[in-house]
């Protein structure tokens, strides 16, 4: 698509809706913000959604292949580690009633990780030789999900499984310019009792 139908484009949309062109530049630009890494979500259809409080235990399984900026990879394994899923309460309620927060350790125990919701956003961190590493928008957005990572729930007999799975390479951003890059195929499953 060339500059000259964008220009056209936006000279049609100015002169057709001139009451709605700020709003439009607006949204345009707001929707740049994190293109790469975070798009437009749905709310979480988890069982616990509307469930202001709470702390339960579980188990995660999966693995997680993950790239170093050195250009190395380890491959992260959960066999029936131990996770939990805390359920933080949101006093003013603006978009959900709680954030809920999935942890999990690795089968060593030397590798946390954390996936949390909040309405339609999402956020997943891992934690590597005591530096964190993140990539997601939970400060302020309500909507935003970090593209490329799948999630979904099940429930059966008393327990919610969330699966995580990764549909593509995923860079996460740490302290300063440090990076992991988390590849596709890895692959998370929480198993919550509740």
């Amino acid at each position: 698509m060339n500059l000259t139908f964008q220009a056209n484009r936006f000279e049609f949309l100015f002169h057709r809706f001139p009451r709605y062109f700020p709003l439009l530049i607006f949204l345009l630009c707001a929707g740049m913000i994190n293109a790469q890494e975070t798009g437009l979500g749905e709310p979480h259809n988890s069982k616990f959604k509307d469930y202001k409080e709470g702390n339960f235990e579980g188990t995660v399984n999966g693995v997680l292949s993950v790239k170093k900026e050195d250009g190395s990879a380890v491959i992260i394994d959960f066999q029936g580690s131990k996770a939990q899923l805390d359920i933080i309460h949101d006093p003013e309620e603006m978009y959900d009633v709680s954030t809920k927060k999935f942890t999990g350790f690795s089968t060593s125990g030397k590798t946390k990780i954390v996936y949390q919701f909040y309405q339609g956003a999402n956020e997943f961190s891992i934690v590597l030789s005591n530096q964190i590493f993140s990539v997601g928008v939970m400060d302020g957005a309500h909507d935003l999900v970090v593209l490329g990572l799948s999630y979904n729930y099940f429930q059966e007999k008393g327990m919610e499984y969330l699966s995580l799975y990764f549909e593509k390479n995923i860079q996460l951003s740490g302290k300063g310019k440090s990076k992991v890059t988390i590849e596709k195929g890895s692959a998370l499953v929480f198993a919550i009792k509740g």
